[in-house]
């Protein structure tokens, strides 16, 4: 078999169209050990004001916490994040929340209602796709 230089590679590469390759990845995993593969070539951003398709989003959930989430057993029911707890007034326009205590950033920065505030306006002045979902 003959041995494909680096330089002959890219010679290759340089004169070929790669619009017909297809890669093939075949490797043995170690025994006991799991391999989970996911496609992510829907991801367009992780900005948690931007993301809105199905791999950004969960990443985004995993990266980052909101002030409510979805209960795990059943997705019916919100529970807090960051929100300790919150009320919605009567005509369902106004939303208080109370920031639960001693939560901070990577970077040691507490946690405020002035930064909750703050994304959630950016992502109404951004207005991009998950915008609807607050206006």
């Amino acid at each position: 078999m003959a041995e494909i230089t680096r330089r002959l590679l890219l010679a290759g590469a340089a004169s070929t169209s790669f619009a017909g390759w297809t890669c093939i990845a075949d490797a043995a995993a170690p025994k006991d050990t799991a391999v989970f593969a996911k496609q992510i070539d829907d991801i367009i951003t992780l900005d948690p004001g931007e993301c809105y398709e199905l791999s950004g989003i969960e990443m985004c959930t995993n990266i980052y916490d909101r002030l409510l989430r979805y209960e795990a057993e059943d997705l019916n029911k919100l529970v807090g994040g960051v929100a300790e707890s919150w009320t919605v007034s009567p005509d369902g326009k106004t939303f208080v929340f109370k920031i639960r205590p001693n939560q901070k950033f990577q970077s040691g920065a507490p946690v405020t209602a002035e930064d909750a505030e703050f994304s959630l306006q950016r992502v109404v002045l951004m207005d991009k796709t998950s915008a609807f979902l607050l206006t």
